[in-house]
């Protein structure tokens, strides 16, 4: 038990992009007693320690006590946990553009509001959610007009930021956030948020109305960017986060589609989807997990 317990610690701190001394600060231990650890030098640390660890690592200790597999790209048997700051994780939406594509207005200026509304988000402003819903009008004009395809992948990101966006901490914190939601789907997706009475789970329901409310827009971003093969990794990358956000509509539920898009994401990674790779690159990162 103490073997698989210093190589667990020794895969996760190194999966992570962890020092030592940076996961012995997150627990509260000294750094050469992370070093004794990880050699088995040591007798199997106290119950709390072996919890601050699983939880650090958003895992069961069950987990940590089990075997685990390395794939390369992460742990095989373990989902990275799914940030609960979302606003970290719109750094992996590529906002794509180019000079001539700045020729056509309605493109240049849908784009410009998409780049300003993200930078403000990340920087701790609400979501603007009326401007963002504003710049994806204006890209569907600009795909249907002059069809820059460039519009539907930046469409996509505008309704994965949406979708995930639903239910997020920040999200509930307030009436006016709800009224948000009213806005994106009417007043049938404010009342799923509110009510008590909700048989299934109110994120899941609320996340089905955006899906049904946007399902034909979102067919036609997957369907075209897949039929050009200079564009197919974007649908693909995209199709992932979709399932990560809860961006479809099944039976599965919030979790299990996560970690199906997860799952994918590490797929499509291995076979050299550029924008796949960053994706796992980044979120196993230290930058995600200060």
């Amino acid at each position: 038990m103490k073997n698989l317990f210093s190589e667990n610690l020794k895969k996760l701190r190194k999966t992570y992009n962890e020092t030592q001394k940076e996961l012995a600060d997150k627990i509260g231990v000294a750094p050469n007693y992370i070093c004794m650890l990880e050699k088995g030098s040591r007798e199997m640390p106290s119950t709390d320690i072996v919890m601050a660890i699983a939880n650090h690592y958003h895992i069961t200790v069950e987990t940590l006590l089990s075997p685990i597999e390395n794939d390369g790209y992460t742990l095989k048997n373990i989902i990275i946990y799914w940030d609960e700051e979302w606003k970290t994780l719109c750094e992996l939406f590529p906002i794509f553009g180019a000079e001539k594509l700045l020729e056509d207005e309605l493109f240049k200026v849908a784009h410009k509001r998409h780049k300003e509304i993200l930078l403000k988000y990340k920087n701790k402003h609400p979501l603007d959610v009326e401007q963002m819903l504003e710049s994806m009008k204006q890209y569907d004009k600009s795909w249907e007009n002059n069809n820059t395809i460039e519009s539907l992948a930046n469409i996509l990101s505008i309704l994965c930021v949406l979708c995930g966006s639903i239910g997020t901490k920040e999200m509930q914190k307030a009436e006016d956030h709800l009224r948000d939601y009213g806005f994106l789907c009417g007043k049938k997706l404010a009342r799923v948020l509110v009510r008590k009475d909700n048989r299934d789970d109110p994120l899941e329901e609320a996340k089905r109305v955006f899906v049904n409310q946007y399902e034909v827009i979102i067919d036609k971003c997957f369907l075209n960017l897949k039929r050009d093969s200079a564009w197919a990794d974007v649908a693909d990358y995209y199709l992932c986060i979709a399932y990560m956000v809860g961006m479809v509509e099944n039976d599965y539920g919030i979790d299990t589609n996560r970690n199906f898009g997860f799952e994918m994401m590490q797929r499509f990674a291995i076979m050299g989807n550029s924008l796949a790779m960053e994706y796992i690159e980044l979120l196993i990162s230290e930058k995600l997990h200060n």
